[in-house]
C-alpha cells in the first residue's frame, strides 16, 4: 500500500513540475548581450525567464530553461572548466541587466527588430534570418505556417531536427527514402519549414 501511495505522490509531483516548466517556457524571451574583449566586440544570444538570465535547449519540441546561476553552481560543484565558468559569470552579470531592462514596468514587451533578429513579432523571417538560414530572398518564411507543414508532412517519419538551413534541407529531402523534389515540396513551403526548424535560433 505504501508503495502505491509513493507512486501516486511521485506522479503528482512530476506533473506539477511539468506544468511549472511549461509555464516558464512560455515566458522565455530571447535577448542579446555584448561585451568588449580587446579590440573585438563579442555577442551572445541568451534567454530571459522573467528577470532571470540563462540558456535554453529544445527537448521534445519545448524549450528547457537553465539559469546561469544554476549552471555556475553545477560547474563549481564538479570543478569544471575555469574558462567556461568565467564566461557564464559574465553572461549572468550582463544578462541580469538586460533581462531587467526588457521587463521594466511601463515598457512594451520586446519584439525583434528586422535588422537585429531572425524573426519579426509575427514569426516571419527577417532579411537577417534569411541570410542566416540560407533562404533565398524571393521567398517568405513563417514559423506558424512551417509548423503546420512540418506536422502534416514530416512528423510521422522522424523526430524534429532543428537548425537546418534551406539548402541542407533541400538536399536532404531529395534523397532516399523521401525523394521530395520541388514538385512535391515547393521552395515556398520549404522556406516556411526552414523557419519553423530554426525558430529558436538567435544568430
Amino acid at each position: 500500500m505504501s508503495g502505491r501511495v509513493f507512486q501516486y505522490f511521485s506522479l503528482t509531483i512530476f506533473s506539477v513540475l511539468l506544468l511549472i516548466c511549461s509555464a516558464a517556457a512560455q515566458d522565455l524571451r530571447k535577448v542579446q548581450v555584448s561585451w568588449k574583449e580587446g579590440a573585438k566586440t563579442k555577442k551572445r544570444g541568451i534567454y530571459c525567464s522573467g528577470i532571470t538570465p540563462g540558456s535554453a535547449k529544445e527537448i521534445n519540441g519545448a524549450l528547457n530553461f537553465t539559469s546561469f546561476t544554476s549552471a555556475i553552481k553545477s560547474i563549481k560543484s564538479k570543478k569544471g572548466s575555469k574558462g567556461k565558468l568565467a564566461l557564464l559569470k559574465r553572461l549572468n552579470s550582463l544578462g541580469k541587466r538586460q533581462c531587467r531592462k526588457d521587463s521594466a514596468p511601463g515598457t512594451p514587451s520586446p519584439t525583434p527588430a528586422p535588422t537585429l533578429g531572425n524573426f519579426d513579432a509575427f514569426g516571419n523571417v527577417t532579411a537577417q534570418g534569411k541570410a542566416a538560414f540560407g533562404i533565398p530572398s524571393i521567398y517568405s518564411g513563417n514559423v506558424s505556417q512551417g509548423k503546420a507543414l512540418y506536422q502534416s508532412i514530416c512528423i510521422g517519419c522522424h523526430v524534429e531536427r532543428v537548425n537546418w538551413s534551406f539548402p541542407a534541407l533541400r538536399s536532404a529531402i531529395a534523397q532516399s527514402p523521401m525523394f521530395y523534389d520541388e514538385s512535391r515540396i515547393s521552395n515556398s513551403d520549404l522556406a516556411n519549414i526552414t523557419a519553423y526548424l530554426n525558430r529558436f535560433r538567435i544568430s
